[in-house]
């Protein structure tokens, strides 16, 4: 399991994603590491490939 999380994600916070991980045992978890970045920017960001898809490929591989 996945978590990725953002400071600055207005709708999951990172308390929400450090509970959700602890919750989920055996996870990873990766902040993004852009201050800027947001719920949305998940799905719409310019570097959403480089700053999210890209790092969930390298986890799967």
């Amino acid at each position: 399991t996945l978590v990725l999380y953002a400071q600055n994600d207005w709708l999951v916070t990172p308390e929400d994603s450090t509970r959700a991980f602890r919750e989920l045992g055996n996870a990873t978890s990766i902040q993004i590491a852009l201050d800027a970045f947001s719920h949305m920017d998940f799905q719409y960001a310019a570097d959403v490939k480089k700053e999210v898809y890209d790092q969930c490929i390298d986890f799967l591989v």
